[in-house]
């Protein structure tokens, strides 16, 4: 599979900090190198009212009002048993492909504390949106305008990165590309 493809991944997460904190859901949207989705998968870890419970009460009220706390009590997959069905995604639709997010760094630690696998599937280097966004402000380009409030879910996080980076592409990057 030589055509180059782009690996966006979001992580909902119990707080900031990968060394202390674990990832509750992990989504992945392929896209081609125009930005056309060719697949998505979304999963929902298993956590423990326990596990839920000792978050911050900020985090924890962002999980609640986006459902994603209730959904972690009742799902049923280990991280585990996901970080490999995301490899497997992974594979199945890129070798070696960049990663792409807004502020990708951040999902890059979780994985690499928690499922090193999954960046083992993709390409060292990343596409970070966030760092766009600064350039673009720094440069006077339009900001993007969002489509909506932010959900704190992983898909339509990665929906509105990708959307993002179209308007981008539109704007600042019009002069460079095709």
């Amino acid at each position: 599979m030589s055509e180059e493809r782009l690996i966006w991944i979001d992580c909902e997460t119990t707080g900031l900090d990968p060394c202390k904190d674990c990832i509750l859901e992990v989504g992945c949207i392929v896209t081609d190198k125009n930005l056309i989705e060719i697949a998505r998968m979304s999963e929902v870890v298993s956590c423990s009212v326990h596990l839920l419970r000792r978050m911050e009460d900020v985090v924890a009220d962002m999980h609640r009002a986006s459902g994603l706390w209730d959904e972690c009590l009742l799902a049923t997959r280990s991280l585990d048993d996901i970080a490999y069905d995301l490899t497997v995604f992974i594979k199945k639709y890129s070798v070696k492909q960049s990663m792409a997010g807004s502020t990708i760094g951040f999902d890059r630690a979780f994985f690499y504390f928690d499922a090193p696998q999954v960046l083992d599937a993709c390409h060292y280097r990343s596409v970070d949106v966030s760092s766009l966004k600064v350039l673009a402000g720094l440069w006077g380009y339009p900001p993007a305008v969002k489509s909506r409030e932010a959900k704190h879910r992983a898909l339509p996080d990665i929906e509105d990165s990708i959307e993002e980076l179209r308007h981008y592409r539109r704007t600042m990057l019009r002069e460079v590309l095709p």
